[in-house]
């Protein structure tokens, strides 16, 4: 080829290249736009949380339009229409920038290339999809930071500068996930000042994805419409990493800290385990620090490095870092030590009983009680308060079987004359033990005594996938086990007052007054692991366990005052009754709390006497905060001390 032939096959191609597009400066003003759009969705995040829980309740209903059923069936119709139309709005934006590129003439090769980020990114999207939980909300908040993270790439040269784009609206996201926790979760807590929501780090996830899907139609636009294919845009792989290294010195260490630390800090989800299931069959995963923070650094580095606009392969160095948090991320819990303690519970110490066995006749007399600590007193269980009378429990133990010990303040001691596992035996006064051998938070035990010395026993576990369960259940039990060998026995300071079977504690009022009770209960080891009884998981401890062995346990009581409870009394008198200070009481009496005063008729602004005995009733020694006990995180913990003189494990 002479020169005049190559000067006409490079005119030709000049003429076939799309122009250089005109450079755009970064616009102050489009970036605070794309601020306030971030700040309003934000800051009225409770009210998008309002709207869609309306929104739930009605395609739950049957007859909606959305699916007849309702139901699970209507909540998984909406998801799906919601995921059809984002997922519309991306193949129309993606459609049109092929297009209008493809009206430029960009060759098809350039295209294909430039279509691999965004399969990438489709692949991440499905992914985080199947991981992580996914509701309809969650598809509203990945939209939000897809919209904040365009009109910030748009504001900054146009697409020019898409890995700031993409941080800047991350750095928004932690924002907002900062704002949900410490202030609306913080507000919203009904009752227990220390929170029941967890920093969403899978939140994070979601908002970066959002975010590099709103910034990506400006880097594909950026690189296709350049004669240089992208060559002369700059260069930011270097500005990504010094955000990552801030991010993870001040993450990665919270990951180092034990979890009851991270749950007064973060707060905590109700559903623990994270692997559960609801009935969309979406998981129930909300990462904490210790597997959250890692993933959150993998996805910004992955994604920063899909959005940088000097097309480059992964590194080497990225590559092992990679592999380093998810080293760092994936730790199933050991089998051997069971699920950690991840809330402050209080520990108690089981004395050795040594070779002298507390005798089972209702009167703390034995030796081994004199040795073993003394638990208590028992506080309010929905919310941690003060109790009006007193409970204290001790813990003994031997090669043979677990023996518990209450101390029951009780002015009114009663109880109905009823068989073994009479199933409404909670309604009556009983005192509980919920026995959790392998520290799992699965499956536990538990024993109900009453005055009369009538056993309630049962098999218990929490259910979570790939269990066919109820979702909404808080736990499943086995009714129809009984603990072989299970002995107990009672003494009342006073009077029992034994009602029929048939009668109820509002049939007769109480006659005399009573000092309490005492109970002595044995639970053989053997009775964990009878034959016909369920089979124990591979999670759970050696049977019987060893000194210096932990297990997790709960000590309950009812207390049911008998009589009619249509009295009402002023809020402040239930306030001091009640020991709740005056700074947190009105999150008792708010519109839906527990003491909530009576709208309209003669009572009206006082707190019906019922609901301040509903609060009473439930006492506990490591409290669960919620009025049902089934809530085996917070059970206490339990540790087999060695018998007296014996060397230390």
């Amino acid at each position: 080829m002479d020169s005049t032939e190559r000067e006409a096959h490079l005119s030709a191609a000049l003429k076939a290249a799309p122009s250089p597009p005109r450079e755009h400066p970064v616009s102050v003003p489009l970036f605070l736009v794309a601020v306030a759009v971030w700040f309003f969705s934000a800051y009225k995040h409770d009210l998008g949380l309002e709207l869609a829980g309306k929104l739930f309740s009605y395609v739950q209903t049957p007859g909606n339009w959305v699916h007849a059923a309702g139901g699970a069936a209507g909540q998984a119709a909406l998801e799906r229409y919601m995921a059809l139309s984002f997922g519309s709005v991306a193949l129309l934006v993606l459609v049109g920038v092929l297009l209008a590129l493809r009206a430029r003439r960009v060759s098809l090769p350039r295209l294909r290339r430039e279509l691999i980020p965004w399969a990438t990114w489709a692949a991440l999207l499905f992914l985080i999809w199947k991981i992580y939980i996914v509701f309809a909300t969650e598809l509203v908040h990945f939209g939000q930071y897809a919209v904040v993270g365009a009109l910030a790439a748009f504001a900054l040269g146009r697409g020019r500068y898409p890995v700031a784009a993409f941080l800047a609206t991350c750095a928004m996201g932690l924002g907002d996930e900062i704002w949900q926790h410490f202030g609306i979760a913080n507000h919203l807590q009904p009752i227990h000042v220390t929170m029941s929501h967890w920093f969403d780090f899978s939140d994070l996830v979601l908002d970066a994805l959002g975010a590099a899907g709103g910034v990506l139609p400006f880097l594909t636009w950026q690189r296709l419409t350049r004669a240089d294919g992208g060559v002369g845009l700059p260069d930011t792989s270097a500005a990504v990493t010094p955000v990552l290294i801030v991010f993870g010195l001040i993450a990665l260490p919270l990951a180092c800290l034990d979890p009851a630390t991270l749950s007064e800090t973060f707060g905590y989800y109700n559903e623990f385990p994270f692997w559960g299931e609801y009935a969309n069959n979406k998981p129930t995963h909300w990462p904490g620090p210790r597997e959250g923070a890692p993933l959150v650094i993998a996805s910004l580095l992955i994604l920063s490095t899909l959005l940088e606009p000097k097309r480059r392969q992964l590194s080497q160095g990225a590559i092992g870092v990679l592999v380093a948090l998810a080293a760092w991320a994936v730790h199933p819990y050991s089998r051997e030590d069971g699920m950690p303690v991840h809330r402050r519970v209080p520990y108690a110490g089981a004395a050795h009983a040594a070779g002298a066995p507390p005798k089972l006749d209702g009167v703390l007399d034995d030796a081994v009680w004199a040795r073993a600590p003394r638990l208590g007193p028992f506080r309010r269980g929905a919310d941690g308060g003060p109790a009006r009378w007193n409970t204290y429990a001790r813990l003994a133990w031997d090669e043979a079987a677990l023996y518990v010990a209450f101390e029951v303040e009780d002015p009114d001691v009663w109880a109905r004359d009823v068989p073994r596992d009479t199933q409404t035996l909670p309604g009556d006064e009983v005192l509980e033990v919920f026995l959790d051998d392998g520290g799992d938070e699965v499956t536990y035990y538990e024993f109900e005594v009453s005055p009369a010395n009538r056993v309630y026993d049962l098999f218990c576990f929490v259910p979570a996938a790939p269990v066919d369960h109820n979702p909404n259940l808080d736990f499943m039990a086995l009714p129809r086990w009984s603990a072989p060998d299970f002995e107990s026995a009672v003494q009342v300071q006073g009077t029992l007052d034994l009602l029929g079977a048939s009668e109820s504690r509002t049939t007769r009022a109480a006659t005399d007054s009573d000092r309490g009770w005492t109970l002595e209960l044995k639970i053989p080891w053997a009775a964990l692991v009878a034959h016909g009884g369920p089979t124990p998981p591979v999670g759970h401890r050696n049977v019987p366990p060893a000194a210096g062995d932990r297990w997790r346990i709960g000590l309950f009581r009812n207390e049911r005052p008998r009589g009619e409870a249509g009295e009402a009394l002023e809020p402040e008198a239930v306030r001091q009754r009640l020991q709740i200070p005056a700074a947190l009481f009105w999150r008792y009496t708010k519109a839906g709390g527990p003491l909530t005063p009576e709208a309209t008729g003669a009572n009206q602004g006082k707190i019906l006497l019922s609901k301040v005995q509903s609060l009473e009733e439930g006492l506990a020694w490591s409290p669960p905060f919620h009025p049902s006990y089934h809530r085996p995180q917070w059970f206490g913990r339990l540790e087999f001390l060695p018998a007296p003189g014996a060397p230390p494990k």
